[in-house]
């Protein structure tokens, strides 16, 4: 009984913490706003942005070609935010910020 007990508190212990390294869509919006520097209208229109598109692109059976499409829209839209420079400095810290957000190939 009490190594059932140990068990079932570990189990728990694991689900919690991987549930807590989920990164929210304000979590990565607070992340890019530390390292952009951006005016008041621009953070809000970029906090905007990421908030629209972030339930989109986390469906899991979205299909390649919908998924890239959206990561083009969300895109085009942040380039339309930010000057060049920002953007530039935006494309490098999406692959630390956002590791797992970026366009996907099909496997033929």
């Amino acid at each position: 009984m009490k190594n059932y007990l140990i068990i079932v508190l570990f189990c728990l212990m694991c689900i919690s913490t991987a549930l807590s390294q989920e990164k929210t869509s304000q979590d990565v919006v607070d992340d890019y706003l530390k390292e952009l520097k951006l005016d008041r209208k621009q953070k809000k229109q970029f906090a905007t942005v990421i908030k629209k598109y972030a339930p989109q692109l986390s469906v899991k059976k979205l299909s390649v070609r919908d998924y890239n499409a959206l990561m083009k829209e969300e895109t085009l839209e942040i380039y339309g935010i930010l000057s060049p420079e920002q953007f530039s400095e935006y494309k490098k810290l999406k692959k630390s910020i956002e590791p797992n957000k970026k366009y996907r190939f099909e496997n033929n």
